[in-house]
């Protein structure tokens, strides 16, 4: 009998053109994604108001939008995040949003843009804007309010020294005291353990030396 020898070299040739045709016939396993086309900023704005920024921005081409997060800037290359505003899910075309930051860096620049973020993690920024606040010895600002777990307090000292700060509720009583070493200029003030006090609104009070400042404040608590 003849023995019968398979050359593995053209075994190889075949098995390739098998598969050739069967990915031309079948068509091609792989895909090309969809273009991304990103959410497009048609206006964006930050100003100051009283110690604080108020920032606004118009869109349109939200198809496939999930969030929107504002970052802040000291350097304008730095950015860290600020606040995050949910798509809106409109069927409108063009679409308005707005942002208060409460606690920006007083008497320096603060530069400002917001990053847009589709279903797909795909991400967009706006223009970059920049606001400094001037503001005055002596004023005071807090945030966020409602306050959870902790806030901030901002305000401008004369002095270098220490200042006390008490939150009042709605009694009358003092149910939260603490003392803060402050420079002279811009100051920021975290008041924590919030989370012990019950839900309603408090007084802040600011005591430096014989002169005592307050301003109000919501805690609510998420649960």
């Amino acid at each position: 009998m003849k023995k019968l020898y398979i050359n593995s070299g053209r075994l190889l040739c075949l098995y390739a053109c098998l598969l050739l045709t069967a990915l031309f016939v079948n068509g091609p396993v792989l895909r090309a994604m969809p273009n991304f086309t990103p959410t497009k900023f048609l206006r964006f704005s930050a100003f100051g108001n009283n110690g604080r920024v108020s920032i606004g921005w118009k869109v349109s081409n939200e198809k496939d939008q999930f969030e929107y997060i504002i970052e802040r800037s000291a350097d304008g290359v730095d950015f860290t995040p600020v606040g995050t505003l949910v798509y809106k899910q409109s069927i409108r075309p063009v679409n308005n949003y707005s942002f208060t930051d409460l606690i920006p860096v007083l008497n320096q620049v603060n530069y400002y843009r917001v990053r847009s973020i589709d279903v797909n993690g795909r991400s967009a920024f706006s223009k970059v804007v920049k606001v400094k606040l001037s503001t005055p010895v002596g004023s005071l600002n807090i945030g966020p309010s409602p306050a959870d777990e902790s806030a901030n307090l901002s305000l401008v000292s004369k002095a270098r020294g220490t200042v006390s700060i008490r939150l009042i509720n709605s009694a009358g009583r003092a149910c939260w005291h603490l003392h803060y070493s402050v420079i002279t200029g811009s100051n920021v003030l975290v008041l924590d353990g919030l989370e012990k006090l019950p839900e309603g609104p408090y007084t802040v009070q600011c005591i430096d030396g014989k002169k005592t400042r307050q301003l109000q404040l919501i805690i609510k608590h998420e649960r």
